[in-house]
């Protein structure tokens, strides 16, 4: 029975996660929260096969006890991983006011997954016998192998105070719902602590990834449907978030405004080509900017990138980048000859003694959002 109860979970959670991998895949999110949901799906499948892998290995022995020994290197290696990647995910949907705090609590947890890596390493490699041994082609658990489970409750816990220190940086649209991850994990880690014979922990996330899916992920109303990018609505509450960070902390930042003129040539005479255009144009952008930036689409044909590390000629030699990249794309698509890019850097420093109100407007005034 317990074999069959670990393959029906296994198999029914890895379903899941395929299936959720491929729904969201589809609907294109190009911003940084899309790509760390995307790698805690990879992550989950990838550590449930090693995972199913092992228990395959453990079940049949002889030489198929390698399989064990592979599978269960990987689960040591990287299930740190995925708690990175759901803290990374977490980080995502808070405003700028708390980032260097953040940065430095996120720091703890790589510190954690690279030793977790080195000490697994010279564990197996020199044979100490710290977290698990094999001893006649059987597997055990080594004498500090409870000190890392309790370790990595721990951290996963550490998730959960994370989310509820920072609450107040949390975007409010997704605050409720982004407890369920921390949550749901620290549970199943629990769980399988004292159940070794189910993955709990990888259903856990598994189910709370759901959760997050069904709530806002995959029909997130602060995201363009067309470009994966942050709407005129999502855009405006970032800016918001940015002029109250900056305030606060008296830095400056800038909103760059990109906007391929006469598009509608291509709209017009295309009809669906149009989206198309629009959506390289966006994937130009986010390639070029990176998707640790507020991007966010304005009009039919603009879209603003939203930026505090960059500097005065660190943007002017992006814009020429993407300048450099439409003309191409308009030769390689045969777009009107018309189609042009033009741009404008629109900085705020509270040091100016420009007010948040003022500056606001003009920005919405040349976005017209």
């Amino acid at each position: 029975m317990g074999f069959e109860g670990w393959v029906i979970l296994n198999s029914f959670t890895l379903l899941v996660l395929i299936v959720l991998l491929i729904m969201f895949s589809k609907r294109g999110i190009k911003l940084k929260m899309g790509r760390m949901y995307t790698n805690i799906l990879i992550c989950s499948i990838a550590l449930i096969l090693a995972d199913s892998i092992a228990r395959i290995g453990d079940g049949q022995g002889g030489v198929l006890t390698i399989l064990s020994y592979f599978g269960n290197l990987v689960l040591y290696l990287f299930d740190p991983t995925l708690v990175l990647y759901a803290v990374g995910y977490v980080d995502c949907w808070m405003d700028e006011k708390s980032k260097s705090k953040r940065t430095a609590f996120i720091k703890g947890f790589r510190v954690f997954a690279i030793i977790n890596a080195v000490v697994v390493f010279l564990d197996q490699v020199l044979g100490f016998r710290w977290l698990y041994y094999y001893q006649s082609g059987i597997y055990h658990r080594g004498q500090f192998f409870m000190v890392r489970a309790a370790l990595l409750l721990v951290f996963i816990s550490f998730i959960m105070i994370y989310a509820v220190f920072f609450r107040n940086s949390i975007l409010s649209d997704y605050r409720k719902t982004l407890f369920v991850l921390p949550l749901f994990a620290m549970a199943g880690t629990f769980v399988q602590i004292f159940t070794p014979g189910f993955a709990t922990t990888y259903a856990g996330v598994t189910l709370a990834c759901l959760i997050v899916f069904i709530s806002f992920q995959y029909n997130d109303v602060n995201v363009d449907l067309t470009t994966g990018i942050l709407n005129s609505r999502g855009l405006e509450m970032r800016l918001d978030d940015m002029i109250e960070a900056c305030v606060s902390e008296e830095k400056s930042f800038s909103s760059t405004l990109l906007t391929i003129d006469n598009l509608a040539s291509v709209t017009g005479s295309r009809g669906k080509d149009g989206e198309k255009a629009v959506r390289t144009f966006a994937d130009m952008v986010v390639s070029i900017f990176g998707d640790g930036y507020a991007i966010g689409r304005f009009g039919e044909e603009g879209i603003c990138v939203i930026s505090n590390d960059l500097t005065p000629s660190d943007l002017e030699s992006k814009i020429r980048v993407v300048k450099i990249c439409v003309e191409k794309t308009k030769k390689r698509l045969g777009w009107d000859s018309s189609v042009k890019l033009s741009s404008s850097i629109q900085n705020y420093d509270p040091g100016t003694g420009q007010s948040p109100e003022n500056y606001k407007n003009q920005i919405k005034e040349l976005m017209k959002i």
